[in-house]
């Protein structure tokens, strides 16, 4: 009778046995895992704390930067069949974009959202409201990128300088002269000082934005760097036509009446007007005009330039021009005498000699004849060089820019929204605008952008969504009820299964063992499935970057590789969950299992050694 009752008491345990399993999988793993999942200082501390939100959003920008660059420089030369001039290096480019990102900032609002997030899908709160900080986001952000592109010379400063004078500026060459004159370091400055004034509108809390440049100051004290030297290509060849000019009105002006000189007191040799132009000329030509001019005028003429100053006096010194111009005028002379005397090759030969001789001997007083004929000092006003600019269409030119740099000079200019969108176009307009509004929406965050968001991405109704927060609310004791379900259980099958109490708490723990097998093996297989999915997806993802080509319009490149890139950041970031959780579960059910394996073999060689002790 005894014998049937205990087969009958473990058919009974049978049903038991399979919903203990059904009960202790699910209450010490699923639901113990969304209690793990829906604490916040676990999220925070695997998420914010250990890295992995920096390294994945860092990665994902660094990509997004280095595919773009690299598919749009590949796409301009390929359609131009010539290598861009612009020297970009992307990976620099990239790391540097990835360095300037206020982690900090991020991490803190990540945080904050965490907490309000969680406590409104536990129902501790029924409403909740983000006032995320994206102005010192930005702001931090674009702060660290111009310092680090400043600083170790990632992007040529020239290249913002001239994107930038070219928009606001009319004339070409006014914004050749500025963008290259133009310092990087004071550049640098100008531009912090204008994030502030631009972080609004980037962050779509303003439709506009003006940022007023004011160049004083932009030339360094010296300010003869604006002329000297003329490192300049625009201003260069400003230099060089105005020069000419002067050159050729000062020649004009001083040679107007042809010069006989008188030799030996016998004759004379002539000298017609353009002979004496073009003895002078060479001779200036063969010196440094640089020389000719008195530095201290040339500081008048930079502050004119510049806007400094209204008026302006040259002074040029052609002192040495009289010395230099006797042996060309000696050259001539001895030409006409030897076409007077024409005779035989051996006469030519002697009569040069001679003639040469005797010429020479003229030196002082030909030097005077041109001293006479050339003033020393040459004063020019601001007025003469506008007479003389006024005289050519390219001097009338040179005199509009010349203005044109002098009031930008003197007044500054006003970078504003229109600029930045003429620049950009109609589509990086609608990018831009699109960005704006991302970032505008990002900013305010509330229970209805939520649960929006979950409807749009989770396919989720507002039904499920209610009971999902039931559950996540209701968590907690439902995870207590069903332990303590799966304990009662646990209890009720040993004892059905065995006659005494040793034996009892023997099948127990082995019911406990077979319970730890069987969640482990349950984990190990879903992990597997969900392991094999999540790199199938990323590698899908990645396909979607490789295939996708430029169109024409950057900004829509960028925007579509970063939100690819940060959808394989998440997806990563969740995998990492996914690590954590699982090797949560396993941790506790090897331990169960091996802590409940060597309690039943402690209880067996208990018994065994009991037994031994008694008999002996």
């Amino acid at each position: 009778m005894d014998r049937k009752m205990i087969w009958l008491r473990r058919i009974i345990s049978v049903p038991l046995v399979i919903l203990f399993i059904a009960l202790a999988i699910p209450a010490f793993s699923v639901f113990t895992s969304i209690n793990i999942l829906i604490e916040p200082d676990f999220i925070k501390q695997n998420l914010i704390s250990n890295g992995v939100y920096e390294t994945e959003f860092k990665r994902s920008l660094r990509r997004s930067v280095t595919e773009t660059i690299d598919t749009w420089k590949d796409h301009l030369e390929y359609s131009t069949g010539q290598p861009l001039d612009i020297e970009i290096d992307s990976k620099n480019l990239a790391y540097a974009f990835e360095r300037s990102i206020a982690m900090d900032v991020i991490e803190a609002e990540t945080g904050r959202a965490i907490e309000e997030i969680l406590s409104y899908m536990r129902r501790d709160q029924e409403e909740f409201d983000l006032g995320i900080d994206m102005d010192r986001i930005i702001e931090s952000t674009l702060l660290n990128l111009v310092n680090i592109l400043y600083k170790e010379e990632i992007v040529d400063l020239e290249i913002v300088s001239k994107g930038v004078t070219n928009s606001v500026i009319n004339s070409d060459i006014d914004a050749e002269i500025i963008a290259q004159s133009i310092p990087n370091e004071w550049l640098n400055n100008q531009i912090i000082e204008a994030i502030p004034e631009f972080v609004p509108y980037a962050a779509g809390q303003s439709e506009t934005f003006s940022i007023t440049v004011n160049l004083d100051g932009v030339f360094e004290e010296d300010s003869i760097i604006y002329i000297d030297g003329v490192a300049n290509d625009a201003l260069g060849r400003w230099y060089e036509y105005i020069s000419d000019l002067l050159v050729e009105s000062f020649i004009n002006r001083s040679v107007a009446e042809p010069v006989e000189i008188d030799l030996f007191g016998v004759f004379s040799v002539g000298l017609s007007v353009d002979e004496l132009r073009y003895i002078v000329n060479e001779t200036v030509a063969s010196k440094n005009f640089d020389d000719l001019i008195d530095s201290q005028s040339l500081d008048g003429l930079a502050s004119y330039l510049m806007g400094s100053s209204d008026e302006f006096e040259l002074s040029m010194d052609f002192g040495e021009v009289s010395s230099g111009a006797v042996d060309p005028t000696l050259d001539i002379i001895k030409a006409k005498l030897l076409n007077t005397a024409s005779q035989g090759s051996a006469i030519n030969s002697i009569l040069e000699g001679a003639i040469t001789v005797l010429v020479d001997q003229y030196r002082d007083p030909i030097e005077a004849v041109i001293s006479d004929l050339i003033p020393h000092n040459l004063l020019i006003s601001k007025h003469d060089l506008i007479a003389e600019l006024s005289r050519t269409e390219e001097g009338m030119e040179i005199l509009r820019s010349m203005e044109n740099l002098r009031a930008l000079l003197k007044e500054g200019f006003v970078y504003t929204d229109k600029e930045l969108r003429s620049q950009l176009g109609p589509d990086g307009v609608v990018r831009l605008n699109q960005i704006r509004d991302l970032i505008k929406e990002a900013s305010v965050y509330d229970e209805k952008d939520l649960i929006r968001h979950m409807m749009e991405y989770g396919k989720l109704d507002t039904g499920q969504i209610e009971e999902l927060r039931d559950i996540l609310s209701n968590n907690a004791s439902r995870v207590l009820v069903m332990q303590l379900l799966s304990l009662v259980l646990l209890v009720m099958i040993g004892l059905l299964v065995a006659r005494d109490y040793i034996n009892k708490i023997r099948a127990i723990l082995l019911l406990g063992f077979v319970a730890s097998l069987v969640m482990l093996a349950v984990v190990i297989s879903v992990d597997s499935v969900l392991s094999n999915s999540i790199i199938s997806l990323i590698t899908d993802l990645e396909n979607q970057i490789a295939r996708r080509e430029y169109e024409g319009d950057w900004t829509d490149l960028f925007v579509s590789n970063i939100v690819t890139e940060y959808t394989i950041s998440t997806i990563n970031i969740i995998d990492n969950f996914r690590i954590i959780l699982v090797d949560e579960i396993k941790y506790f059910g090897v331990s169960c299992g091996l802590l409940t394996f060597a309690l039943f073999v402690a209880s067996h060689l208990v018994s065994t050694l009991g037994k031994q002790w008694k008999s002996a």
